[in-house]
């Protein structure tokens, strides 16, 4: 849990320095979110299930 947590602060801290556009840092932010969720997800449920 503590891993997902870290990626998460990573991710806005480098999207924050990456981009100055308010308008494309909350897209990317949502994003980087939906992807971090997705690879949780997958890492989650053995690969059979899906």
């Amino acid at each position: 849990m503590l891993v997902l947590y870290v990626a998460i602060i990573t991710v806005v801290y480098f999207q924050i320095l990456l981009n100055t556009d308010g308008n494309d840092f909350i897209s990317n932010v949502d994003h980087a979110f939906f992807e971090i969720s997705e690879e949780n997800y997958h890492s989650r449920v053995p690969e059979s299930l899906i």
